[in-house]
């Protein structure tokens, strides 16, 4: 997976991730996990000097569909009503759509279409102006 960093553009913006949501009691090793990943990950980036903005899953899920509670195929139906020429296989890739989504919002490259996709409360790096 970070061998993916490597293949970023050459000047990029900002990336947008999901933070690690809560352990899960049945799968506690998947949590140690995916905080390993993370961490993998936005250290690989703060070396490149690229801004990261952290969104937690129930931000996402208000911002791709109103409802912070939305589940996964709502998440796909609602990628896949913003950008109907995309291919959104599954969930992840409605989440990683929505994702770039905001961050494209905050830079000012798109404008919000829907109400409930003005102003997420995503962390977003200081300095970071549209």
């Amino acid at each position: 997976m970070l061998g993916t960093v490597g293949k970023l553009a050459p000047k990029v913006a900002l990336v947008v991730i999901e933070g690690v949501p809560p352990a899960n009691p049945k799968a506690p090793g998947r949590h140690s996990e995916r905080c390993g990943l993370y961490w993998a990950l936005v250290g690989e980036l703060a070396v490149r000097r690229i801004p990261v903005a952290v969104c937690s899953p129930t931000t996402l899920k208000s911002f791709g569909t109103g409802n912070g509670r939305a589940e996964k195929r709502d998440m796909i139906d609602a990628a896949r009503a913003l950008w109907p020429h995309a291919r959104v296989a599954d969930d992840n890739q409605a989440d990683a759509l929505l994702l770039a989504t905001a961050g494209a919002y905050r830079l000012g490259w798109h404008e919000p279409e829907l109400p409930h996709h003005i102003e997420p409360r995503i962390s977003w790096p200081k300095g970071l102006t549209k």
